[in-house]
């Protein structure tokens, strides 16, 4: 088993531009933490997306979902000093290239840290113009909590709960109703954490602020990755003795239905 990841970002943080952005679809989109609202371009020419940090920032991971790149030959991640990118140009991906395809789930990338304000998705092609014009759900690039370990045993993983409403006929018989599908939950323990985890989930927890912002929850096969939000608004951390702490029942709820 992998370690469990928290992959998370105050996404009001970007200042975003773009070489090219459709108007019914606009950058902003990126900031809705929604992935059904997506940002998209008005070109199928060679393009790059920006992100300004505003200074530079630590970042380790990158996650792109709900998106598409068309036929691009290569969909680069590259980080500089300046927006130009000529100072300090570095691509944190080794060999430099995401998936340049087409795909509905989170598409998660780990990577060695690197401190840049301006960080940017290139997409090249040889022989434009693309098969459609770009678009990207959201985008998040931070510092992620590598917890180090799996979760404890018992958990609970992507267990489905349901929001049924219930109402009784006038001759008794109950009626019964769900407006959507059901959510995935997660419920598991973290035990035996040392300060210098637990002191990176404190600041986790004060970017997220409890219930209120998703973040990606990376699972321990590695591969699932699932936008959720932590579903309680108290600090779940216990210390037990010097540098052991405890996380009891953290609870994630699925972003979306289905």
């Amino acid at each position: 088993m992998a370690n469990a990841v928290f992959a998370y970002q105050d996404v009001s943080l970007y200042a975003l531009s773009a070489t090219s952005t459709d108007s019914n679809f606009p950058l902003v989109n990126l900031q809705s933490y929604y992935p059904d609202q997506v940002w998209k371009s008005a070109s199928t020419g060679a393009q790059s997306i920006v992100i300004d940090f505003g200074s530079a920032r630590a970042c380790d991971y990158i996650v792109i979902d709900n998106f598409s790149f068309g036929n691009a030959d290569s969909v680069i991640l590259e980080a500089a000093n300046d927006s130009g990118f000529s100072s300090g140009l570095v691509t944190p991906i080794p060999g430099g290239t995401i998936f340049a395809g087409t795909d509905t789930i989170p598409n998660y990338f780990s990577f060695s840290s690197q401190t840049k304000r301006f960080w940017r998705l290139r997409l090249t092609i040889a022989s434009p113009p693309l098969a459609n014009a770009p678009y990207i759900g959201n985008w998040f690039l931070g510092a992620k909590l590598d917890w180090g370990y799996p979760y404890e045993y018992p958990y609970k993983n992507a267990a489905r709960k349901f929001a049924t409403k219930e109402g009784t006929a006038l001759d008794g018989r109950l009626r019964m109703a769900q407006t959507y599908s059901g959510r995935r939950t997660w419920a598991f323990d973290m035990m035996n954490i040392p300060d210098t985890t637990k002191n990176l989930f404190v600041t986790m927890y004060g970017v997220i602020r409890g219930r209120l912002r998703p973040f990606y929850f990376v699972d321990v096969d590695a591969v699932s990755t699932s936008l959720v939000h932590l579903d309680l608004d108290d600090d779940p951390t216990e210390t037990q003795r010097f540098s052991l702490n405890d996380m009891k029942k953290l609870v994630l709820k699925a972003q979306m239905p289905g």
